[in-house]
């Protein structure tokens, strides 16, 4: 019994699998070669002009958004922590997200919703 090394390959690769070959020549080398740089202006000139229109949320609004979202989140962060503590009383264990906002594993049960 012969030991194979443990990699993305090993996992990733069938028997008589072979790739596909992208460049077969020197001229689709070269027409490969010629047209990268192409390929990258004109994909940098789209992004160029996306981000330039300027209509995405001035940096106040953006502050604001993001503390709308925070709020919310811990709202709802708040009430998995209620329904995880009831759980909990019933005698059903449920583990805890590694992620959890602390605030709300560690809030008094007066400040969970009901």
């Amino acid at each position: 019994m012969t030991e194979r090394a443990f990699s993305a390959r090993v996992f990733t690769e069938r028997d008589g699998y072979r790739a596909p070959a992208v460049i077969e020549s020197a001229a689709g080398f070269f027409a490969l070669a010629f047209a990268a740089p192409l390929m990258r202006e004109r994909l940098a000139a789209e992004i160029s002009a996306e981000y330039s229109a300027g209509d995405g949320p001035t940096a106040e609004a953006h502050k604001q958004m993001l503390a709308k979202l925070d709020a919310e989140l811990l709202e709802l962060e708040m009430a998995e922590e209620a329904l995880l503590r009831a759980a909990e009383a019933a005698g059903i264990e449920i583990l805890r997200r590694i992620d959890a906002d602390p605030r709300a594993v560690l809030a008094a049960d007066s400040a969970l919703p009901a």
